[in-house]
This record gives C-alpha cells, sequence and structure tokens, in this order.
C-alpha cells in the first residue's frame, strides 16, 4: 500500500534507510527520501531522538 503524503525513511545509520527509500521508489511511492545519517547523525547535531525498546511502534499516522 503506497502513502498518500510524503514519506521519510530513518534507521540508525541510513544505509538500511537509503535501501527501503529505494525500493519504495522502485514500487511507485511518490515523495520518498532518506534521512541521511540516520537517527546517529540527528543525534549528533543535537537533535531530540526519542529511544524505545526494539519492537515497540509508535502510532502511525
Amino acid at each position: 500500500m503506497l502513502a498518500e503524503r510524503p514519506v521519510a525513511v530513518t534507521c540508525g545509520s541510513g544505509y538500511r534507510s537509503s535501501v527501503a527509500a529505494s525500493l519504495l521508489a522502485h514500487r511507485g511511492q511518490h515523495d520518498v527520501v532518506n534521512v541521511t545519517g540516520g537517527m546517529t547523525a540527528r543525534s549528533n547535531v543535537g537533535y531530540p531522538v526519542e529511544h524505545r525498546r526494539a519492537g515497540v511502534h509508535g502510532p502511525a499516522g
């Protein structure tokens, strides 16, 4: 199922999310971007990062 609004894909370092973003775009998802550097880069520049236990996801949307 494709999203009707822009999608930002992220992971720890940016590698896995770049693969995922490419796959989504290849499958027809428009407005998909990879968060370069992932959550590590986001944390390193001082943006807030919420840590959750593995396998626990917040609400989608």
